[in-house]
């Protein structure tokens, strides 16, 4: 068995590494690491471990219309999406979800300095 791994502890630690980045990466595939999958909304595809981390940095100019795109691809109202770093989240346009949050619900829904930042410059 000594002679299949290697006895150089930073070539062991490398060899976990890769192993644990892997697994991960199997369980994440499409969403960034730690978040719970949601069988029940559609889902903006990501890479393993980032989830559309890429994509927003990449649309950043754009990203509204890159979501829109989505719906539109989907067929959706409602999607859900991760990003390493950022909490995951729902977005939508469903007029009964939008009047749900905005006037029936208002309270209930975070809507801090990063939102407004992100969404308004």
């Amino acid at each position: 068995m000594s002679d299949i791994l290697p006895s150089n502890p930073i070539a062991v630690a490398a060899l976990a590494s890769v192993a644990t980045f892997g697994l991960l990466a199997i369980k994440y595939n499409n969403r960034a690491a730690f978040t719970a999958r949601r069988d029940d909304l559609p889902t903006l595809p990501g890479v393993p471990l980032f989830g559309i981390l890429f994509a927003q940095i990449a649309n950043k100019d754009r990203i509204l219309d890159y979501i829109l795109e989505h719906f539109n691809k989907f067929h959706t109202m409602t999607m859900y999406g991760s990003a390493l770093g950022f909490p995951p989240f729902v977005v939508t346009i469903s007029p009964e979800n939008v009047e749900h949050i905005l006037k029936n619900n208002f309270s209930n829904y975070v809507k801090g300095a990063f939102f407004v930042y992100v969404h308004h410059g």
